[in-house]
């Protein structure tokens, strides 16, 4: 991989995270539940990797959260570029319901692990994360599908 694909795959993740984060936040103001990924993980990094009142938690659950969307882009990217397909919508809504579902397996995990989790209606959280999920790959393809798609092409030419 080079330096002009990771730019790209980073673009991708950020536009998706902020476009999932956005969508989030405004459920969670009509839902008046906290749905807000970064501020969950930041509560869930307190007491475990954190202090109780830690001032780096909210920082770190955003840090992480970015993190996590950068590295699903890479894997999006990767599946992409391996089977020599262009991304396009149907192939986003398959990636979005797999992530969410990763996601919903990851978040109920971590609150059952936690010892003190954050009190949410989680049933609804859970559906959240399914939509969120696919809106953050619908935004990944929409917003930066001439990125993906000139980087597989740089690709193919590079293996011929």
């Amino acid at each position: 991989m080079n330096y002009r694909e990771l730019s790209y795959i980073i673009a991708a993740g950020m536009v998706g995270t902020a476009t999932m984060t956005l969508y989030s936040y405004a459920a969670s103001w009509a839902s008046r539940d906290n749905f807000k990924e970064p501020v969950l993980l930041g509560k869930l990094l307190q007491r475990t990797l954190l202090p109780v009142r830690s001032p780096f938690a909210l920082p770190a659950g955003w840090a992480a959260h970015f993190a996590i969307g950068c590295t699903l882009a890479y894997v999006f990217y990767r599946n992409w570029k391996l089977a020599h397909s262009k991304p396009n919508m149907l192939r986003a809504l398959a990636y979005g319901w797999c992530s969410g579902v990763s996601a919903v397996l990851w978040w109920h995990t971590a609150f059952r692990l936690h010892p003190r989790p954050p009190r949410l209606a989680r049933r609804n959280f859970y559906l959240h994360l399914l939509v969120a999920h696919l809106v953050y790959s619908i935004s990944v393809v929409r917003t930066c599908l001439p990125i993906l798609n000139r980087a597989i092409q740089t690709h193919r030419h590079e293996k011929k």
